[in-house]
């Protein structure tokens, strides 16, 4: 049985992505939750990862947009101020970057087939 690169690196995303979240705020829900957008991201990137490795000519400013949003939650939506555990906010933030990471590829994916058609 060959487990292609993709799956590989999902299955691996998955048990880095759940395990960190456990640790931060032991909660098995958010645990899984990460686990899954971890998985589908990791896989997603490794797929689509043409797209992001394009040479030094290629993309621009909107490259960067998926970081900046990043930032901007860490830094200003889940921020200190508000009344919860200090894990629990950094779990939450992995929670948006696995949900980002998943929503970035899955733009990708969408894109080379609208534009494949």
């Amino acid at each position: 049985m060959t487990l292609n690169r993709p799956v590989g690196v999902g299955v691996v995303a998955a048990v880095l992505g759940g395990t960190v979240a456990y640790l931060l705020f032991p909660d098995a829900l958010l645990a899984a939750t990460n686990a899954a957008l971890w998985g589908v991201g990791g896989g997603l990137t490794v797929a689509e990862g043409e797209a992001w490795t394009g040479g030094p000519n290629e993309g621009g400013l909107e490259n960067a947009i998926p970081a900046v949003v990043l930032l901007l939650l860490g830094i200003f939506g889940v921020h200190d101020g508000l009344p919860i555990d200090g894990g629990l906010r950094i779990a939450l933030v992995v929670l948006a970057a696995g949900g980002l990471l998943v929503c970035t590829n899955a733009g990708v994916r969408f894109g080379r087939r609208t534009a494949a058609d």
